[in-house]
């Protein structure tokens, strides 16, 4: 399914920041991440050094 440029902004301004495709992006942001944590850690000295993405680690069993 092939989007119009409308659409695919339609789309885009119904993201809210928890949702997790929207969050993804925005906390690889070193200025966003850092901000969000000085705020949440109650913390406004820290800083953020290196942003590591969330991985998923499978693991097979035969």
């Amino acid at each position: 399914m092939s989007l119009d440029l409308q659409q695919y902004h339609d789309q885009i301004q119904a993201l809210r920041p928890m949702d997790d495709v929207f969050f993804e992006v925005l906390i690889q942001q070193p200025g966003v991440c850092e901000e969000m944590l000085r705020v949440l850690l109650d913390c406004p000295d820290l800083i953020v050094l290196d942003i590591h993405a969330q991985h998923s680690i499978a693991s097979v069993i035969f």
